[in-house]
C-alpha cells in the first residue's frame, strides 16, 4: 500500500506521518496570526489610542519576530515584516 504523500520526516504519538509539508504549513499559520494580530493592534494604536496594553502587546509580538523560534519558522527578517505591516495599516487608514 503505498503512502499518500511523499516526504514524510517521523511519526506523530497518534502514528500519523508528519511530512515537511505539515510543518510548513503549520510555521506559516503560526507567522500569520501573528503579523494579522501585529496589524490589528498596530491599527488601533495609530487611530484609536496609544495606551500601554496596545504598546505592551505591539513589543511583545515585536520579541517574537525577532526571537530565535521565529527564525526556525521562517526566512523573512523580523524587522522587515514589521516595517511592512505597519506601512500596510498607515496606506489602508482606519476603516471602523
Amino acid at each position: 500500500m503505498s503512502k499518500p504523500y511523499k516526504q514524510a520526516t517521523g511519526v506523530a504519538q497518534n502514528g500519523l506521518y508528519l511530512t515537511t509539508t505539515n510543518f510548513e504549513d503549520l510555521a506559516n499559520a503560526i507567522v500569520l496570526k501573528a503579523a494579522q494580530d501585529y496589524k490589528v493592534l498596530y491599527r488601533q494604536y495609530v487611530f484609536q489610542s496609544n495606551g500601554t496594553g496596545i504598546r505592551k502587546e505591539l513589543r511583545r509580538l515585536e520579541r517574537f519576530f525577532h526571537s530565535k523560534w521565529y527564525q526556525v519558522l521562517t526566512s523573512v527578517d523580523g524587522d522587515y515584516l514589521i516595517k511592512t505591516l505597519r506601512a500596510q495599516v498607515l496606506e489602508e487608514g482606519y476603516d471602523d
